[in-house]
């Protein structure tokens, strides 16, 4: 079952992947959350925001293997379709990039709860369902490098 697991989706073709893969080189440049077995929870930049999508639309996606009791899978797919609409964290992208790219701390701004990236988003679902990630990251932001050496760490994936 993977509904509320979450989805590390590989690098593609496209601008945003591009910048993700510069400014935090990983395997990865997208992160999902399954709220059922054929539809996914998908935080990206437009004027959509935060959506929903057809988890066909992310092939080659590496599933988190979290053994969730009920509860918690329900609070993570909750908070998912909560944050359906959401805007998405471009103040969060930016200050991330230039934080991993300078080596300075970013902002305390960094990581709200209500506009923040993709990969943040996820780590906010655990935490909310009771399961922190100490991913060791240089942001205050978890971003998909993050999230995939942690998958790697767990055996969940082959590359970070």
């Amino acid at each position: 079952m993977i509904t509320a697991q979450i989805g590390l989706v590989p690098a593609s073709a496209n601008w945003g992947s591009y910048v993700v893969q510069w400014v935090a080189p990983s395997a990865y440049t997208h992160a999902v959350i399954a709220v059922n077995e054929t539809v996914c929870w998908s935080y990206e930049p437009g004027r959509e925001g935060a959506r929903l999508r057809p988890i066909s639309d992310y092939p080659g996606v590496v599933w988190s293997r979290f053994r969730y009791t009920r509860e918690q899978r329900r609070i993570i797919v909750e908070y998912a379709y909560r944050m359906i609409g959401a805007r998405y964290g471009w103040a969060d992208y930016l200050l991330t990039g230039l934080s991993l790219i300078t080596h300075v701390s970013s902002a305390a701004r960094v990581g709200r709860q209500d506009r923040t990236v993709c990969s943040q988003a996820a780590v906010n679902a655990l935490r909310i369902a009771g399961i922190t990630l100490q991913l060791g990251g240089r942001t205050r932001v978890a971003t998909p490098a993050d999230l995939g050496r942690y998958w790697h760490e767990q055996g969940w994936a082959t590359t970070s």
